[in-house]
């Protein structure tokens, strides 16, 4: 497998010393993922609100987090993390695991891949209340590079997004649609496309 490196600061992933682009920038560049219309500070807020809740479970996860230490507003995320976890009989098999495709060359970051009720699966962890069609599309790209060259046995059958909310619930949202990954891949293309012409 290739060597991917990823600068947390830029969110810019290298192949040796080339920049590959992540399945978040093509979604970006082919108008998938569009922000442009939310206010900064609102966007820059809830950005800030993500990651606080993104190492939150993945402290839990890691058995490494001291709960006295914990905000807050990051309790209820945590429990409902947790709950999540009980109800769907989740074994998390990696967290913030890094994903390269050699044959597409895009790389991305899946929050978790875990066994869920004995079935691989990639899972996206969101606090926001709605969910967007980008999100089926962005764990399709994550699922279709884990896949690439994996034998049957690892490879990853499911998609779940995981809304967390402040009131301790949680929302699960599967995807199935079989059309996520070409459309993932209509996408890239597009993104070089104006990237090279545009």
């Amino acid at each position: 497998m290739e060597k991917i490196n990823f600068d947390e600061s830029t969110h810019t992933y290298r192949r040796d010393s080339l920049i590959v682009p992540s399945v978040t920038q093509i979604l970006q560049a082919a108008g998938l993922i569009d922000f442009s219309k939310v206010n900064p500070t609102v966007l820059e807020a809830a950005r800030k609100f993500g990651i606080a809740t993104h190492l939150t479970c993945e402290y839990a996860d890691k058995k490494i987090l001291n709960e006295n230490t914990l905000d807050n507003n990051l309790r209820p995320l945590l429990y409902a993390w947790e709950k999540f976890k009980v109800d769907y009989k989740a074994e998390v098999l990696s967290i913030e695991e890094i994903v390269y495709s050699n044959i597409y060359d895009v790389a991305g970051r899946l929050d978790r891949r875990a066994l869920i009720r004995g079935r691989h699966a990639v899972l996206d962890i969101k606090t926001s209340s709605e969910t967007y069609p980008a999100n089926a599309i962005q764990l399709a790209a994550y699922q279709g590079i884990w896949n690439e060259k994996k034998p049957a046995i690892e490879k990853i059958l499911d998609r779940l997004t995981v809304s967390l909310f402040s009131d301790g619930t949680y929302k699960v949202e599967p995807h199935k649609n079989k059309q996520d990954w070409p459309v993932f891949l209509s996408a890239r293309n597009i993104a070089l496309f104006k990237k090279e012409h545009l």
